[in-house]
């Protein structure tokens, strides 16, 4: 015993000294760690600084540009504006030059002139006869001579004169206004002050001096004319030199330049020849470091490979029971494979993502010298699995000396990690990543003789056939070649298989390919993933529905979260086909009249306006959240006309409201230092119309409650059953989460009376069809002892609440929870595609169930049983009255796919719109427009009494075209039903939560629901005119646009006209066309 206790003491001294080395490695490895980072702190300063200098000296070189630029322009400015200037001045000298120079005579000298030549031609002509008298006989002077000469210079004075009187006064104007001298000869009275032919002169000596006088005007003239052009030759040599001056000065400048920017383009060549010097010295010491560290290394390698063999059915076990293994690795661009679920594959370096699917669990372990990026990348991982494939997941962050039991319990026991050296380099593992992954595209190869196609099959090549009789297709790989992968290279008229030859092959099929093409591309990569590990995956990946670990391998993915996206565990299913009904993925084109009705019955409805992709991609608005739902709740329950307070505990206070009921309750929270008031009044949908005028008024009497508190109540909603707001439902959580029971808690006497209906059964306008039929559902006193409570949700977890159904098997749907509740125990029955949410509210519901009063247990609490779908005891049907059929198709036991309601209306208002309800219940259905339920695999439309042809008629082809672009991974023949308000399929129901009403067979036997794209064909169809007038006219037809069903010869001979011709008249026109015709 002494020798125990001392072998014991010695070991917890030897663990002491262990815990004490580990603890001083730790610090050690810490202190490392902060020196580390404080060098790469100082080391980023360092590059910071450089980066600011050379940004400073980057804009100081822009700035003295940007000066030496605007130098230049200025000074071109300054030159292009003096030589405008004298450019201006020269034609302006040149015109007045001109002007002076040109001057022609003015008509009053041209007359004169004319005159003074005719009367100097009669002189001369009478001299010369004078002349030839005078050689006959002598001439003598006598004073009549004299006279008569004297009287011949008179007159022509006075023709002179004349016509310089004559001479009009603008004339003279204008000479005076362009500086010209006035050329009017003597006046008159100044030309008779001698009358002596001494003193007058003879008239060509006048003439003569007028012929000077204009001789030296004229060479004043041209002087002028000669020295303005000399200063305007001067000024353009001057302008000349000084732009010959600047162009070279320019020059000197560019070249000033370019020798600048060959200095730049030297030393940054220079700068670049260093840093590939330097790339690759530390490559060589990279790869001297890592051959150093492979011999260090080989006994540790051997040990993880014997591991290995010896875990390998062990790590395929736990990839098959959904655990998978993600590491992140890289340098720059971070890369993400799937590895094996084991201890031996982590290592120091790198960041691994666990998903354990069983424990809705991801784990997110960061090794000690990983990078900043690989730990954003393992985050980004673990965010975007949590939110398409392992949703509802809890995300836990694990440094590398972390103990989670969970995490290292999935991974074989804890033990010895590798270090980050034997993890690999992260450059080489990118450069391996990229070189390896290999994207190939399945195409056709030609067709080929049946010998070569039996050749071919014996020796193994790899073309596959697939075709017709008579016929075969033949079909080979190709490499796609690209510098990197992206979305676009996928084009959905092909299959691709993408190869990353570690542990994962995918077989992408395009939504247009053909079924021989998918079937190869899937044998293809089966044959690719026949050499991988057990941990690895052959998947077939459909068109917008890829799982996250095929995106990723992607450089460039549109990053969205399709509406229904489906997990690992689902990607594999092959979709549903489509009834053999339908008539393909679009309607039928019959003829011309059917294209023109179309577009007509289109351009009515405003469909063309209609975005379908926003409608897949719409998201809940977000509701202003008061607080987060963990105040305290204070009810009273309408009874008698009064509201009573519920005790402490009881009631609505835990939970349980009843539909024949009124609640009002005030909700204390704090906010701040204060507490805070909000009132709701909760309505049910059984409770007479006389209660809920009563319990709205008595609202005050809350109201008077919280201000005896010295507070005001921030607000009052009014609320209703199953359109309760988020806060409302945020306070019912966990212990006290939503249980809705039927009718009255105080019996029937209690609950509303049934409601009357009017002529032909039909009920008032105004409320829901569906919700006026009869209840079906049994008050809390007048029920059997049996009790069926379906939990839903509509796929969110705060939205999950249990509702009283009839308790029949009738009610039952492979999609949801339930709870059947007997006079003996509980029975938690599971669908086998309730959502693992449903599983933990069911739990938590389940025992307060059973400690309610019951008519056999008494107030003691029951057994809970949990069954799964299948394995029920033939006690639970007997509960429920013997087994019957309910809804349980196969897409039904899928997760992760949640049903939409959309409202379609407007169409006869040329107005047509699509919106979503938002937590739509059954109280949504008005009568009076269309609705369309998407349950991903089923689309319904939901017609209401009282909506018009013009809805209907878009609706269809709106969800014909909302199927076609879906890109959550649909079929593009997924079927469409039409269903009429009354006669609802079980299929259809399910979807609603505690549907209140009849409903209609599951089989169509009554036409109740007809499929949309027949619907469509029947529309398409043409009439005669007979048949569209006469008494049996066909059904379902647009009867404001009956002309749209003639064929196109008919319509021509009742119209006279095209159609296009008729589709631009104006509306009234058309519309009396139509009257006429009988056709409206």
């Amino acid at each position: 015993q002494k020798e125990e206790e001392e072998r014991k003491q010695k070991e917890e001294e030897e663990r002491k000294q262990k815990a004490e080395a580990d603890r001083a490695a730790a610090a050690q490895q810490k202190q490392r760690e902060a020196e580390e980072e404080e060098r790469k702190q100082q080391k980023a300063i360092e590059r910071q600084k450089r980066a600011d200098e050379r940004a400073a000296a980057k804009a100081k070189r822009k700035e003295e540009r940007a000066a030496v630029k605007k130098a230049d322009e200025l000074k071109k400015r300054k030159e292009a504006k003096a030589k405008a200037k004298a450019k201006e001045e020269d034609s302006k000298t040149s015109a007045k030059t001109k002007d002076a120079s040109s001057a022609p005579l003015k008509p009053w000298e041209r007359d004169a002139l004319d005159k003074q030549s005719a009367i100097m031609a009669g002189e001369r002509a009478e001299a010369g006869k004078k002349a030839r008298e005078g050689a006959a006989e002598p001439t003598v002077t006598t004073p009549a001579a004299a006279v008569s000469s004297s009287a011949t210079a008179s007159s022509l004075e006075d023709v002179m004169d004349g016509a310089m009187n004559e001479r009009p006064l603008s004339s003279i104007t204008r000479d005076r206004a362009m500086g010209h001298r006035s050329r009017r000869l003597p006046s008159r009275a100044s030309r008779r002050i001698s009358q002596s032919p001494a003193a007058a002169g003879t008239a060509q000596e006048r003439l003569a001096a007028l012929r000077e006088a204009q001789e030296a005007l004229a060479e004043q003239r041209r002087q002028r004319r000669a020295e303005l052009t000399q200063t305007r030759q001067t000024r353009l040599n001057k302008a000349r030199l000084e732009r010959v001056s600047s162009k070279k000065l320019e020059d000197e400048a560019r070249q000033a330049k370019l020798l600048g920017k060959e200095q730049t383009d030297r030393a940054r060549a220079e700068r670049r020849q260093r840093a590939e010097e330097e790339f690759k010295r530390r490559a060589e010491e990279e790869e001297e470091r890592r051959r150093k560290q492979k011999a260090a290394n080989e006994q540790m390698a051997s040990l993880r490979k014997g591991l290995r063999r010896t875990g390998a059915a062990a790590a395929g076990k736990r990839a098959a029971a959904g655990v998978y293994l993600y590491q992140c690795k890289g340098r720059r661009s971070v890369a993400v494979h799937l590895v094996a679920p084991e201890r031996a594959s982590l290592n120091q370096g790198d960041v691994f993502v666990l998903r354990v699917d069983s424990k809705h669990m991801l784990y997110v372990w960061n090794g000690s010298e990983c990078s900043r990026m690989e730990r954003a990348k393992g985050t980004e991982v673990a965010v975007k699995l949590k939110s398409r494939e392992a949703r509802g997941a809890k995300v836990v962050q694990l440094e590398h000396d972390d103990l989670e039991e969970g995490f290292w319990s999935e991974l074989g026991g804890r033990g010895e990690v590798a270090t980050a050296e034997a993890g690999g380099n992260d450059i080489t593992f990118e450069r391996e990543c990229k070189e390896r992954t290999k994207l190939y595209r399945v195409c056709e190869s030609g067709s080929q003789s049946d010998e070569d196609d039996e050749d071919d099959a014996e020796s193994g090549d790899e073309a596959s056939t697939s075709g017709t009789a008579g016929r075969k297709r033949q079909y080979e790989v190709e490499v796609v070649e690209c510098q990197k992968l992206t979305r676009d290279l996928l084009d959905s008229s092909y299959a691709y298989v993408l190869d990353t030859q570690r542990s994962e092959v995918y077989a992408w099929v395009g939504k247009q390919s053909p079924e021989g093409m998918r079937s190869y591309a899937l044998q293809y990569a089966r044959q690719l993933g026949a050499g991988h590990p057990p941990h690895g995956v052959v998947e077939r990946v459909a068109q917008n529905g890829e799982p996250l670990l095929f995106t990723l391998k992607f450089a460039v993915w549109p990053d969205h979260v399709p509406l229904g996206a489906r997990g690992r565990a689902n990607s594999r299913r092959v979709a549903l086909a489509a009834p053999k009904q339908g008539t393909g993925a679009q309607a039928r084109h019959v003829s011309s009249a059917a294209g023109a009705r179309a577009e007509a019955a289109a351009s009515a409805s405003g469909s063309p306006q209609v975005d379908v992709t926003k409608l897949h991609t719409a998201v809940r608005p977000q509701e202003d959240a008061v607080d987060n739902g963990e105040g305290t709740i204070e009810s009273w329950r309408l009874n008698g006309g009064k509201m009573v307070r519920e005790p402490e505990g009881t009631g609505a206070q835990a939970g349980h409201f009843h539909s024949g009921c009124c609640y009002n309750l005030v909700y204390t929270f704090m906010k701040g230092r204060a507490f805070r008031y909000t009132i709701y009044y909760w309505q049910g949908r059984d409770c007479r119309q006389q209660d809920r005028g009563i319990a709205s008024m008595l609202v005050k009497e809350a109201v008077q409650e919280v201000k005896s508190r010295g507070a005001e109540p921030l607000a009052q909603r009014r609320v209703v059953q199953n359109k309760e707001p988020r806060h409302f439902l945020s306070i019912f959580q966990g212990e006290r989460r939503m249980i809705v029971h039927a009718g009255h808690p105080d019996g029937p006497s209690a609950t509303a009376p049934p409601r009357l209906k009017g002529k032909a059964g039909k009920t008032g306008k105004g409320s829901s069809v569906a919700a006026a039929a009869s209840s079906g559902v049994e008050s809390s006193a007048a029920a059997s002892s049996a009790q069926l409570y379906q939990v839903c949700g509509r796929g969110d977890l705060e939205c999950m609440r249990a509702h009283h159904v009839p308790a029949t098997a009738s009610s039952l749907n492979s999609g949801d929870m339930f709870l059947l509740r007997t006079a003996q125990r509980v029975y938690v029955w599971q669908g086998a595609g309730a959502s693992f949410d449903a599983h933990d509210v069911c739990e938590a519901l389940a025992p307060r169930l059973a400690q309610l009063p019951g008519a056999a247990a008494g107030d003691t609490a029951l057994p809970v049983e949990t069954l799964k779908e299948g394995d029920e005891p033939s006690g639970f049907w007997e509960a429920l009255g013997g087994r019957q059929e309910y809804p349980n198709e196969r897409y039904l036991r899928l997760r992760n796919w949640k049903p939409r309601l959309y409202l379609c209306s407007g169409a006869a208002a040329n107005a047509f719109r699509v919106e979503p309800v938002w937590d739509y219940a059954q109280e949504d259905l008005s009568p009076d427009n269309v609705f369309m339920l998407d349950a991903v695999h089923e689309v319904y439309l939901w017609v209401g009494p009282w909506s018009n042809e013009a809805d209907r008629t878009a609706a269809m082809q709106m969800a014909l075209e909302y199927v076609q672009k879906a890109f959550d991974g649909r079929l593009a023949t997924t079927p469409i039903y039409s269903v009429e308000a009354g006669k609802e399929p079980p299929t259809f129901v399910i979807h609603f939560l505690g549907w209140k009403g009849k409903v209609g067979d599951r089989l169509d036997r009554s036409g109740a629901v007809q499929e949309v794209r027949s619907a469509l064909d029947k529309l398409n169809q043409t009439y005669t005119y007979e048949q569209l007038t006469g008494p049996n006219r066909p059904k379902g037809l647009d009867a404001s646009r009956l002309e749209t069903y003639l064929s196109d010869a008919e319509f021509q001979e009742l119209f006279q006209m095209s159609r296009e011709s008729f589709e631009q008249l104006p509306a009234w026109i058309r519309l009396r066309k139509r009257q006429d015709l009988s056709l409206q």
